[in-house]
């Protein structure tokens, strides 16, 4: 059963699949505002680490009938989501970059 939780997520469910998901939505969003059709989306350089982060979700949370990895596995796979995410941070805010007033500290974030 998913997980429920109270403020902003009372009215969703919050699961690793659902968290991917929006993810996806709020890179795409920020990447491809104005949809300009003469050149492809930013939001395809993000692809292939999108990618690497669903994969690391089925790992570690799998789908209904299969088998999560031992604990030692866990703690690999876990490490390489980390290692993962770090990279997709680096490429989002190069790719920020190109987007016009979609700065990553245009919103007052400072890293």
């Amino acid at each position: 059963m998913p997980a429920r939780r109270e403020g902003a997520f009372a009215n969703r469910d919050v699961t690793p699949s659902a968290l991917v998901k929006e993810l996806e939505s709020a890179i795409r969003a920020r990447l491809d505002p104005a949809g300009d059709t003469d050149q492809p989306p930013l939001s395809e350089g993000m692809e292939p680490l999108l990618q690497k982060v669903r994969e690391v979700r089925l790992q570690l949370f799998p789908e209904e009938g299969e088998v999560a990895p031992p604990p030692p596995k866990r703690e690999v796979v876990r490490k390489a989501l980390a290692k993962t995410l770090d990279e997709t941070e680096d490429v989002l805010e190069a790719l920020l970059l190109q987007v016009p007033g979609a700065h990553p500290f245009s919103r007052g974030e400072e890293g």
